[in-house]
């Protein structure tokens, strides 16, 4: 499984390997353990933002950071 998301306001502390904890979006969504597989970082005259791509992680691994 994989989830693709931009957040309106950037988090520089998410990179490769993070796992996160997602709330707010289905049930099935918020309940799954997540890695980021990718993030890109942007600066514009908007701000900053952050484009994450995350992918299922087995649920034994490291400890979460939460992308809310």
């Amino acid at each position: 499984m994989s989830f693709d998301l931009t957040l309106a306001r950037g988090r520089a502390d998410l990179y490769p390997g993070r796992p996160v904890t997602l709330r707010g979006w289905k049930p099935e969504i918020d309940a799954t353990p997540w890695t980021t597989v990718r993030a890109e970082h942007s600066l514009s005259d908007s701000g900053f933002t952050t484009r994450i791509s995350l992918e299922w992680r087995s649920p034994n691994s490291a400890p979460e950071s939460d992308a809310s």
